[in-house]
């Protein structure tokens, strides 16, 4: 029996595979308002936030990258003793 075949990568097609995200409310225009940070975005259909991981998908909010989002490694706090020329 030959052996399956598997990705190291899992990529979304269709809208139902994104998972619903949390910590987000409709507005009365229709907008979805995203409340996980401080920065409030407010999402028309089709559009991201500003961190590019959460997206208005037919009126719902999604995480379209949860797994970018779990990996993400900041580049801050630098110290001194980190910078070398």
């Amino acid at each position: 029996m030959p052996p399956a075949e598997t990705s190291p990568v899992s990529v979304r097609t269709d809208a139902d595979a994104a998972p619903t995200a949390r910590y987000w409310s409709t507005q009365p225009d229709g907008r979805i308002l995203c409340t996980l940070c401080p920065r409030y975005c407010r999402m028309a259909d089709g559009q991201a936030g500003f961190c590019y991981i959460r997206q208005n998908r037919g009126g719902k909010l999604v995480t379209i990258a949860p797994k970018a989002a779990a990996n993400a490694k900041p580049e801050w706090p630098l110290t001194p003793y980190d910078k070398r020329s």
